[in-house]
């Protein structure tokens, strides 16, 4: 019998549709595990009960009030946290038979893109802890994560293999993470990128980040493409000839490259 319970907990916040891309991701989530719970978490049933949360909440910030609820919900739940461009290639049970779990999202790096634990579970109660008690500023919670458990575990080792602790595991980048954060433009190649140890894979649609047109005309994004160029153009940047050219490279890179998720 699996420790960790089978449900997925998921957040998105600020009212607006999810993109198609994401909306794939989470079908992956019902092909691949069809008999787990999958609870979304959003303005209707989230209880903003420290000031961090609240603060992010009140400036719109939804990525900061999804890094405090996914553990809140994990804490309070048990459960598994995915973040919404988590794409599922097969089953996540062997990863219930842990008490807590943890992948490295690299080598140096533990990520929060997926992670899962008993109810009341110390670590993530430690880590929720200090959100609530410690902090005026907004962080990302790898880092976050990161410093709480070398602090906890003193472990300043690196991520290359799965590491088994008393009560905690954290597994290799290649779980779940073998397209690195350095190809973030490369989504609709991802499957060049994975292992055999490949579960899932991070398509890191980074909804916070304000990427150049030529990010998002090589992830076939081509609105948001040519809407960045536009403001480029308004505020009176000029365009070097070189810089057309990686341009027009972008553009047709997209449009010659294959839909991933259709």
């Amino acid at each position: 019998m699996n420790k960790i319970q089978k449900i997925i907990h998921y957040c998105w916040f600020g009212g607006k549709p999810m993109p198609k891309m994401l909306q794939y991701c989470v079908a992956s989530w019902k092909q691949h595990l069809p008999d787990y719970e999958i609870i979304l978490w959003n303005e209707t049933n989230t209880i903003l009960d420290c000031e961090y949360v609240k603060k992010a909440f009140t400036e719109k910030k939804w990525a900061f009030v999804s890094d405090y609820v996914r553990l809140k919900a994990v804490y309070e739940n048990g459960g598994v946290y995915l973040d919404t461009d988590m794409l599922l290639l097969k089953p996540i049970n062997k990863f219930l038979d842990n008490d807590c779990f943890f992948v490295a999202e690299h080598t140096n790096s533990i990520g929060v893109g997926i992670f899962g634990a008993v109810k009341n579970h110390f670590f993530v109660g430690l880590c929720l802890k200090n959100y609530r008690e410690e902090f005026n500023k907004f962080h990302a919670i790898p880092g976050v994560i990161n410093r709480i458990f070398r602090g906890h575990f003193n472990y300043f080792g690196k991520y290359y293999e799965d590491l088994y602790l008393n009560e905690l595991t954290i597994y290799s980048p290649n779980c779940f993470y073998a397209l690195p954060y350095t190809k973030y433009y490369d989504i609709h190649h991802y499957k060049k990128y994975l292992t055999p140890e490949s579960y899932g894979v991070h398509l890191w649609y980074g909804s916070w980040h304000d990427y150049n047109e030529l990010v998002h005309f090589r992830r076939k994004e081509f609105l948001s493409g040519f809407k960045t160029l536009w403001k480029s153009f308004l505020k009176g940047k000029l365009f070097k000839l070189q810089h057309l050219k990686k341009v027009i490279a972008a553009l047709k890179d997209g449009i010659v490259t294959k839909n991933a998720f259709k």
